[in-house]
Parts: C-alpha cells; structure tokens; sequence
C-alpha cells in the first residue's frame, strides 16, 4: 500500500510507518471489548482433545505420519470431539 511513485523504497517505508502509528494513535476506534477470559485457539483445543484422548508426546508422534494418521482416525470417531 505505497503511493509514493518515484521515491526511494526506503523513503516510502519510512513513510507509510508514520502513516500506521498516526491511524493507531490518533483513531478511535469503535465498539468494545468482549468480557471475560480470551477464546482458546486452536492449539489449545487440540492439546485437549489429544489429553481427551489419552495421546501422550504428540510432538514426536506428529514427525510419524502414519501414527499420526491413526491419531486423526481415532479423534474422528470419538464421539466428544
């Protein structure tokens, strides 16, 4: 997003830097926050899910694909999950 034409890149990065921190400083911005504790992400729900499982050193069984593979077949037909 550069509408600098004909201007070093530099320049233009410097720029377009200056133009980000004035929108967060000086913009408001609409709405609120939600309350409470933030959603889990993804990770977090798949370690659950693994932990539901009773899958112990998922990192190393991940780097095998056909264990991993079995892992995945196993979660789909979990009722739970």
């Amino acid at each position: 997003m550069c509408v600098c034409v004909g201007v070093h890149v530099c320049e233009c990065i410097y720029t377009s830097i200056y133009i980000y921190i004035y929108i967060c400083l000086y913009i408001q911005l609409e709405g609120t926050r939600r309350k409470g504790r933030p959603m889990k992400g993804w990770r977090e729900k798949v370690v659950r899910d693994l932990q539901v499982l009773g899958v112990r050193r998922w990192r190393e069984l991940v780097i095998d694909s056909e264990k991993w593979r079995g892992i995945v077949r196993q979660a789909k037909a979990h009722s739970g999950l």
